[in-house]
């Protein structure tokens, strides 16, 4: 399977809104070409086929797993299906990419990832964030130690979305709710950089439906860095990440998850002055007045270098195509998961989103 003599053939499973996106990005991606899809409507899929080029399209999963020209599947079905269509992927021999949430608990993920490892195929959480060229760079940024050791992180993913209790948004049954939806975007990339928190606390506000319709987390890690943020349905946010360090920032703009642009700013880190009991008045306004004129002149260099700090990240197409590169780079090297969204990393956020949930009071 994806010999370097032909494509990694994709088969499309799902046709909604952001399977047409990642469809439009895998003609981005050298070496990857989509065969198939399939929908639970076959006019869909046959819409969806002809919009994208897509030489073949099916009614149902069975007819698209019994494809043997396909390598690899993308799921991109609603939240409750990703865990029980991914292991049907896998059962079918075939090699899975899973929209995010990769499951709606922790133990989904376990089975999910059990079975990737039984079938000894290729399986990751199609988390896009993680890939994003400015995410990258900011990650190898904090890697490097650019602004020493993090303390905070603050973000959140919110924005207005009209209430319909039967869409995916607000039906518990698909696996509504904001922290599903977005406020996993939010805990991945921390954990992505910080590893998995040792405590949490969370709390929400329930939509008439009993999914959270906004819900804010603060986790802490083992190094006593804190992460708090929120996420919202009804309400639009900033939809931004910001790392604070001891030395400086790296904030992620709007849309942090698919950011074009980074910042990163520096400061002197913290220091304790010196004690001088002996030195009078005098000495002491003298080198007041000195620190003031000095302060002065650090911070303008700060306002300079806040703004060289400052670059632009842009990309062709709309985000989806680093993820899929490194699907097609994976599988055509014989890898069973990614290293830079490791299955581990999948069933870590699994379990910190189960233990958040575990924090809300219960909707009336």
């Amino acid at each position: 399977m994806g010999s370097m003599s032909r494509p990694v053939r994709w088969g499309f499973w799902g046709a909604g809104a952001v399977a047409h996106l990642v469809a439009q990005d895998l003609r981005r991606v050298a070496g990857a070409q989509a065969v198939a899809v399939a929908s639970r409507s076959a006019a869909s899929a046959n819409a969806f086929a002809s919009a994208h080029g897509i030489a073949r399209f099916h009614a149902d999963l069975h007819s698209l797993l019994s494809d043997g020209d396909i390598d690899v599947v993308y799921v991109a079905t609603p939240h409750h299906r990703h865990a029980a269509d991914a292991i049907a992927c896998l059962r079918a021999g075939k090699a899975v990419l899973c929209e995010k949430p990769f499951a709606l608990n922790e133990q989904q993920a376990a089975e999910v990832i059990a079975e990737a490892q039984r079938a000894g195929r290729f399986c990751m959480e199609a988390m896009w964030t993680r890939f994003i060229p400015a995410v990258q760079a900011a990650r190898q940024l904090l890697e490097a130690g650019a602004i020493g050791r993090v303390r905070m992180i603050a973000g959140d993913f919110a924005y207005p979305t009209a209430f319909e209790p039967s869409s995916r948004f607000f039906a518990p049954e698909l696996g509504g709710g904001a922290l599903l939806d977005r406020g996993v975007y939010l805990v991945s990339l921390a954990q992505a950089l910080l590893g998995e928190p040792v405590a949490v606390q969370a709390s929400a506000q329930f939509a008439a439906t009993g999914v959270d319709e906004q819900s804010a987390y603060q986790l802490q890690f083992a190094d006593g860095a804190i992460a708090q943020f929120w996420a919202g349905l009804t309400v639009r946010g900033t939809n931004s990440f910001v790392v604070v360090a001891e030395e400086g920032q790296i904030r992620l703009h709007e849309p942090f998850y698919g950011a074009h642009r980074l910042s990163v700013s520096h400061h002197a880190p913290a220091q304790t002055p010196p004690r001088d009991p002996g030195a009078g008045l005098g000495a002491r306004i003298k080198r007041a007045l000195v620190q003031q004129g000095v302060s002065r002149r650090v911070d303008w260099l700060r306002s300079v270098q806040r703004h060289l700090g400052s670059r632009s990240m842009p990309f062709a197409g709309n985000g989806y195509q680093f993820e899929l590169a490194e699907v097609v780079r994976c599988i055509r090297a014989g890898l069973m998961e990614s290293p830079l969204m490791p299955l581990a990393d999948s069933h870590a956020v699994a379990r910190t989103m189960d233990r958040l949930r575990a924090c809300w009071a219960p909707p009336r």
